[in-house]
């Protein structure tokens, strides 16, 4: 071989070479995240409340440019709801999506948002508003008990109470058992009307209600509709039972090992998100409340003077709460009441 053609041999050798290693690079830059967070969620991705996790997952991946990267979970696959809170606050889990109903064993004064039967004087956007105007009062609470909070989106509606057999007033719900979420106010206020309290999960309710061991359940039209609970439960009460907010949490030692600059782009997604999600929440309870009203048998809408007299007959489950909250309880209340003894954020 002659030397002009050993030397353009060579050439082409260093060039195919140089141009493999740049292209690894390349793809390796492109495919590779530089943190990946495992986001754990009990709700479906068609469920409203799936839906905003999706939403803030995809902005944080987009604003990120795809050095974060959101790994969903859905319907509780690796982590229950109930235990999401607990996981995420040890790092089994980055991040979880869930109701304030969950972990108000490790954080009482989220029972705020889950009042039950408010008087009418509260609306719907008051629980909301407790949580925008006061985010920091809360924060600090939820950071205290290790983890953070990153938004918080209301549930858009108030639930009510699906029941094998109607039920227009107090006295219906005598004997009756009565499927209800945790923490302490819910299950102490239907006691107060002479139930009984059932604790079901969720993926056993359905069955409970078609055998009989509970007659009722608290629950949202979302809920009854998506879980076909109209086949067991035909009879609808529409009142104001209790409303709630959804929280997206990261474990605090996951985010502080993030750049500032990403520490920044979530705080950003998050509030856009949470912005979305609560324009979103509302009008997903307005469709679903019309797909209830067509799938039962009735849909009774609970009269101004028995919703007041409901409303009556928990507010002694309100004053035990706000006095077991300590100091802490009538600053909590007047959050919601929207009264001036509020703490400064």
């Amino acid at each position: 071989m002659r030397n002009n053609d050993k030397k353009m041999l060579f050439a082409c050798l260093v060039l195919v070479m140089f141009l493999g290693f740049a292209a690894a690079g390349y793809a390796a830059e492109k495919v590779t995240p530089s943190v990946k967070l495992t986001f754990s969620t009990e709700y479906n991705k068609n469920d409203m409340r799936g839906e905003v996790g999706a939403y803030w997952a995809d902005l944080v991946e987009k604003k990120t440019n795809g050095k974060v990267k959101v790994d969903l979970h859905y319907s509780g696959e690796i982590i229950s709801g109930k235990d999401a809170f607990a996981g995420t606050a040890s790092g089994a889990i980055d991040v979880s999506l869930l109701s304030s109903s969950y972990f108000t064993g490790d954080v009482p004064a989220v029972e705020l948002f889950i009042l039950p039967l408010p008087p009418p004087t509260v609306k719907l956007d008051d629980f909301s508003d407790a949580w925008k105007d006061n985010r920091n009062f809360f924060t600090a609470k939820i950071e205290k008990k290790g983890c953070k909070p990153l938004l918080a989106f209301p549930m858009g509606t108030f639930t009510l109470v699906v029941s094998r057999k109607p039920i227009r007033t107090a006295e219906d719900f005598k004997g009756k058992k009565v499927r209800v979420a945790g923490g302490k106010v819910l299950p102490a206020s239907v006691r107060a009307f002479g139930a009984g309290t059932a604790t079901i999960a969720a993926a056993e309710i359905y069955p409970a209600l078609q055998n009989g061991t509970v007659d009722a359940v608290i629950t949202l039209d979302e809920t009854y509709v998506a879980n076909s609970f109209y086949e067991v439960a035909p009879y609808v009460t529409q009142c104001q039972w209790y409303t709630g907010n959804y929280f997206i949490l990261i474990n605090p030692a996951v985010f502080a090992k993030l750049t500032p600059d990403l520490q920044k782009i979530i705080m950003e997604c998050s509030k856009e998100a949470e912005i979305w999600g609560e324009k979103h929440s509302y009008a997903a309870a307005d469709i679903a409340r019309n797909k209830a009203k067509a799938k039962s048998k009735e849909y009774y809408v609970l009269p101004d003077k028995e919703a007041q007299r409901w409303s009556e007959m928990v507010q002694p489950v309100w004053t035990t709460w706000a006095k077991d909250q300590g100091p802490d309880g009538q600053i909590l209340l007047d959050m919601l009441l929207k009264k001036k003894n509020k703490p400064k954020n």
